[in-house]
């Protein structure tokens, strides 16, 4: 499947037309294309380049990613698909556990001299 082109357009493109929009062409959001429209080209244009550079950011940090994290990450989200939960909402749940059980570790004898009010020698 050929990748779109991302660029700023003309809606519609018939110039006889007297009303127009321009459209960002080519955006695509969870894989399904996303339209956007804008009364004057230079907001298309601004929300263009904010996309190529998100999206430049974003391929850059996804590039250092290992195959088994990728792996990792897609059988991952299958599995949570069911429930209607994310790889994000397990990790928060998953910390806060993690916050919830942290207790110090202390001896037996310190945990009965601080129970029991015992003064240490």
């Amino acid at each position: 499947m050929r990748r779109p082109t991302l660029c700023v357009l003309r809606y519609p493109k018939d110039e006889s037309l007297p009303f127009h929009y321009w459209t960002v062409s080519g955006y695509r959001q969870d894989g399904k294309r996303k339209r956007l429209f804008f009364k004057d080209r230079k907001e298309a244009e601004r929300k263009l380049k904010e996309i190529l550079t998100q999206q430049r950011r974003e391929g850059t940090a996804a590039r250092y990613l290992s195959e088994e994290l990728r792996v990792l990450a897609i059988k991952c989200t299958d599995q949570l698909r069911p429930y209607g939960k994310t790889i994000g909402d397990a990790t928060s749940h998953y910390l806060e556990y993690l916050a919830d059980t942290a207790k110090p570790n202390i001896t037996a004898q310190n945990f009965l001299r601080i129970s029991l009010d015992i003064k240490p020698n």
